[in-house]
């Protein structure tokens, strides 16, 4: 009886195999698009936070002058731009995209010294392509969106 038993089980582990091995590597496709997302953000992160520190340390006679506190804001826009190309992302369209703003206004519009300056992406769009076959199980987008938000105290 053992003999029958032993040859009936023969070939269960290929079976359970063949039905666990799909949802496994579902899940670990769906963990290495968390971890690039995710990756991507803080990259991202850190870039907007340079930004405004850059912004914060510039010094009273560059924000005090329109021209200089414009030329301040590009930097600190291409700064972001940098950090969007080193994160492997698609380039901003236009760096007008990535607000710089002094005490809640654009810093291009108000010449005072600012309290505190902000860095904002609006939507910043992380692509979606490890999980390309299962877009239609996650929402079905090209992209995920998140928004960037980063406010620092002036230092000057």
């Amino acid at each position: 009886m053992s003999a029958r038993r032993k040859g009936g089980q023969r070939g269960i582990a290929a079976v359970e195999l063949a039905l666990i091995l799909p949802l496994m590597l579902t899940v670990l496709a769906a963990m290495v698009y968390l971890v690039r997302v995710l990756l991507s953000y803080n990259v991202m992160q850190d870039a907007a936070q340079n930004a405004a520190r850059f912004m914060a340390a510039a010094s009273l006679g560059e924000m005090s002058s329109y021209p200089r506190r414009v030329a301040v804001m590009a930097m600190a826009r291409q700064i972001v731009q940098d950090g969007a190309s080193a994160a492997g992302l698609p380039a901003f369209q236009s760096t007008a995209m990535i607000g710089v703003f002094c005490d809640g206004v654009p810093c291009d519009i108000d010449t005072s010294k600012p309290a505190v300056i902000r860095v904002y992406i609006p939507v910043l769009q992380l692509p979606v392509d490890v999980l390309a076959g299962f877009r239609p199980l996650v929402g079905g987008g090209d992209t995920v969106r998140v928004v960037l938000d980063v406010t620092v105290p002036y230092g000057n």
